[in-house]
């Protein structure tokens, strides 16, 4: 008897249980088969910023793992881009399905990835890769409408570094090959920052926020990159160019890579920092922090929803 295939419109009927509007991405294929999700990311996925709903293959397949109990194992493939096509952001979406692997078990990738993704794991076991830093202070104050997750951070890093705690926002985790330049860029920079990050005694915890208005899976797949990123710097994979010790502080920084540098961090903490979640999450999510905190760098997720 053959085993029982579930494609993707199927597998969508299913996911909406938890409301009408949830719909998977178009440039993501899925299918079930025995209790294995392949999962594989179209070439726009893949070149695509890591929070677009067509790029973020960590969160969809942690969601439905959630709600689908069958699902045991996750094979992920993807469209290689030609070389002239290659980007940052490409760079980038390997490296997460590098983490992914060596986090998770259950996780694995299609073999005529393996080179591509071993390229990048020996870039961190090699210590060949930077992270950038703040140049400058973040704007004061930013008009609430217009950008009313960035006037958020303002208020909640206030109220982060209440009773002394070190904290900032806008922290940069822009990665570069060998030393840090515009012509060594690994991963996209600029806009590529840790929303808002604190320090409470020897755990450093990264926040990822969004407002009510930005309901998306991708928020998992974006914290999970920034929390990897500490992680990694934390074990010394990564590094801060050598002229740090000597650059003017912005936004507190200088004192976390102090205590980066004295090896004072012992942990690292993710937290969604939310008004409201994607319907899958907000339905699913003791289940999906399960999942998450069921990683082999001891990371710890948690939810704070703020108003």
């Amino acid at each position: 008897m053959e085993n029982k295939v579930i494609q993707k419109k199927e597998i969508q009927d299913r996911l909406k249980i938890v409301g009408k509007r949830v719909t998977l991405p178009r440039n993501i294929d899925f299918c079930i088969q025995d209790d294995t999700l392949y999962l594989t990311v179209k070439l726009q996925g893949v070149i695509k910023n890591m929070q677009e709903d067509c790029s973020v293959f960590e969160g969809w397949c942690i969601c439905i793992k959630a709600v689908l109990p069958e699902v045991n194992h996750v094979v992920l493939s993807w469209e290689q881009p030609a070389n002239e096509v290659a980007n940052l952001h490409y760079n980038r979406f390997l490296m997460r399905v590098a983490s992914f692997l060596a986090e998770y078990s259950w996780f694995s990738i299609d073999g005529k990835h393996t080179e591509e993704v071993r390229n990048v794991q020996n870039l961190l076991n090699g210590e060949c890769l930077y992270v950038n830093y703040p140049k400058s202070e973040a704007k004061k104050v930013v008009d609430e409408k217009k950008k009313p997750e960035a006037y958020r951070e303002r208020m909640e890093v206030k109220k982060l570094q209440d009773g002394g705690l070190l904290a900032g926002h806008q922290l940069p985790v822009g990665l570069f090959d060998g030393k840090v330049s515009k012509s060594t860029s690994f991963t996209p920079r600029g806009a590529s920052q840790v929303d808002l990050w604190q320090v409470v005694d020897k755990t450093l915890r990264v926040f990822e926020l969004k407002c009510k208005d930005n309901k998306k899976v991708g928020i998992i797949s974006e914290l999970m990159f920034y929390a990897n990123t500490m992680y990694y710097l934390k074990e010394g994979l990564i590094r801060y160019p050598s002229d740090v010790a000597v650059v003017k502080d912005y936004r507190n920084f200088k004192e976390l890579y102090q205590l980066i540098a004295g090896k004072l961090i012992d942990k690292i903490d993710a937290v969604f920092m939310v008004q409201e979640l994607h319907p899958l999450f907000d339905a699913y999510k003791k289940k999906i922090l399960e999942i998450l905190n069921d990683n082999k760098f001891r990371i710890r997720y948690y939810i704070e929803e703020i108003e």
